[in-house]
């Protein structure tokens, strides 16, 4: 069973309710933005395996907000990516030719969490393909970070992504 974050918040506000005793997995969603540099000789400046900025992503402070451990979490899984052009608005994402992303932490393996390979041609947003990696050591870590890296070529204007991963956190145990 999947309930959003703010069901772990109202279940953390009260300890002695049933319901939250019955929650297997929240989802806790995380957004952000990059903006990729335009150029008006779109079609002429390829890149490959281009790295995007990325904040990182702190689960400990945001679980530790609603009053539960990163340790106290049986798993943690990366459940849903997506990518959408959000800026001009006649953008799209098809000038990414690739996808991947990774997440790494300080003194643990980069992993491959999710990719897509294909882009349609005048797609706004697209879904990656995710893949099963059990993300809890590095949202345990000091700064979990994830590291977006694509090919395609340079967008006719500056275009402004938007990233929307959603996370399920396995709170059967608490």
């Amino acid at each position: 069973m999947r309930m959003p974050l703010l069901a772990l918040c109202a279940a953390a506000a009260l300890p002695a309710c049933s319901a939250f005793e019955e929650l297997d997995v929240v989802d806790v969603p995380i957004e952000s933005q990059v903006s990729i540099p335009g150029d008006p000789l779109a079609g002429h400046v390829p890149f490959v395996d281009q790295e995007l900025p990325s904040p990182p992503v702190d689960f400990k402070r945001t679980l530790a907000e609603h009053d539960v451990a990163v340790e106290d979490v049986g798993s943690i899984r990366l459940v849903e990516l997506t990518y959408a052009a959000v800026a001009p608005a006649d953008a799209t994402i098809d000038f990414l030719d690739k996808i991947e992303v990774f997440v790494e932490a300080e003194g643990m393996e980069r992993r491959k969490i999710a990719e897509r390979f294909e882009i349609p041609s005048g797609a706004k947003s697209v879904a990656l393909d995710v893949l099963d990696v059990e993300l809890k050591s590095y949202a345990a870590a000091e700064a979990m970070q994830l590291v977006t890296v694509v090919s395609g070529t340079a967008p006719l204007a500056t275009t402004t992504v938007r990233t929307k991963a959603i996370f399920a956190v396995d709170a059967g145990v608490l």
